[in-house]
């Protein structure tokens, strides 16, 4: 059956709301014509269906993230090609109502990470920020693939706990050395691809701060080596979780980290230190000015080089860890040379003659001095 107005033949008719879709003899088959609702959100949830049906309404509540904060000046709501949002966007509850809708719904929010720091904050809108002005949004933060100097040197910056979105980063070379009043930072989790830059990718890049606990254990490269200097010169420095990597050198890592009680070093891998060359590859000065440490976490697993920790107090716990990981790599002539003062109390514990009886069969000298 076909349906004409005048000469013309209807291509489509409505029973209410609904799109006639074929008339059978003595009755009428209907269907909903179905309409797509898509969103760009950034920071922010949505309650939205993926579909509505012409001529249905819609409702849509925007929830920001618990660590953001919504911007209405971000939201966009498009219906059919033409922009609906002055009578669609409540910005007061953060709802879209459509009465009924007619075409293709598309969303667009985003809402603004909240720092601690507004010095930070001023930083990072500047450099990278744009969609909100004055502000950056996870999917910007997550853009950034190198901070550059944009912070090195800032003495005003205490707090960057924020640096957790920054995701997409692939370089920390120096990042924030010289943050004299740098306190707090949480590190993303992020791989750092060194295949453009031979230089260490995290080398430096909390030197000359103030922060107590670092923990860079979301962060993984797969260079050939990697500089452990990461914290040089930090009298505040208590713990510090070394990230994912194989290591390049240990030369002076800890100076100046002269309250240093905890190193983690679970993560990394020594087994391709270079030979000496240029002070590049050595573990001379690594424990420099720290005397503090009675924690060492990980041992340092594949270790071929000679390495002394005689100014620290270290537990025999963990003196016992760094036996054993020295187990995996026999060496003719390097030696591990511990505190003197310790030596009682190391050789009074059995697990630890056990693992040192073991070592020195694989070629390692135990000393101390």
């Amino acid at each position: 059956m076909t349906f004409r107005m005048g000469k013309r033949v209807a291509t489509e008719m409505h029973l209410g709301n609904k799109e006639v879709y074929q008339v059978r003899q003595g009755e009428a088959l209907v269907y909903a014509k179905q309409l797509t609702v898509s969103q760009t959100l950034d920071g922010v949830t949505s309650d939205a269906p993926s579909s509505v049906a012409w001529g249905d309404g819609l409702a849509v509540v925007l929830t920001a993230d618990s660590d953001t904060q919504m911007s209405s000046s971000s939201v966009v709501v498009m219906m059919g090609g033409v922009d609906i949002t002055s009578t669609a966007y409540d910005s007061a509850t953060n709802t879209i109502s459509i009465a009924s809708v007619t075409g293709n719904v598309a969303i667009t929010a985003a809402a603004a990470i909240i720092f601690e720091d507004a010095a930070v904050k001023a930083i990072c809108a500047a450099n990278w920020g744009g969609t909100i002005a004055g502000e950056l949004t996870k999917n910007e933060a997550a853009a950034v693939t190198s901070l550059d100097d944009k912070f090195r040197n800032n003495t005003t910056i205490t707090k960057f706990n924020e640096f957790v979105y920054f995701t997409g980063i692939n370089t920390l070379y120096s990042a924030f050395s010289g943050c004299s009043n740098l306190e707090e930072i949480t590190f993303p989790t992020a791989y750092l691809d060194s295949s453009a830059n031979t230089n260490g990718r995290f080398t430096n890049v909390l030197a000359r701060t103030k922060v107590v606990n670092v923990d860079m254990s979301n962060i993984t490269t797969t260079n050939t080596r990697q500089s452990l200097v990461v914290v040089p010169q930090n009298a505040a420095l208590k713990k510090v979780v070394f990230p994912q990597c194989n290591v390049d050198t240990m030369y002076y890592m800890l100076q100046g980290c002269t309250n240093l009680e905890e190193v983690d070093f679970s993560l990394c891998n020594f087994a391709n230190m270079p030979a000496t060359s240029n002070n590049r590859g050595t573990t001379s000065g690594a424990f420099y000015q720290t005397g503090k440490i009675t924690t060492v976490r990980g041992g340092f697993p594949n270790l071929a080089r000679s390495v002394n920790v005689n100014t620290n107090p270290i537990s025999v716990e963990s003196a016992t860890t760094i036996i054993t990981s020295l187990l995996s790599s026999p060496v003719s002539g390097a030696t591990f040379t511990f505190k003197a003062s310790m030596k009682a109390t190391y050789e009074a514990n059995a697990d630890f003659n056990a693992a040192v009886a073991t070592a020195r069969s694989n070629g390692w000298t135990i000393a101390y001095s």
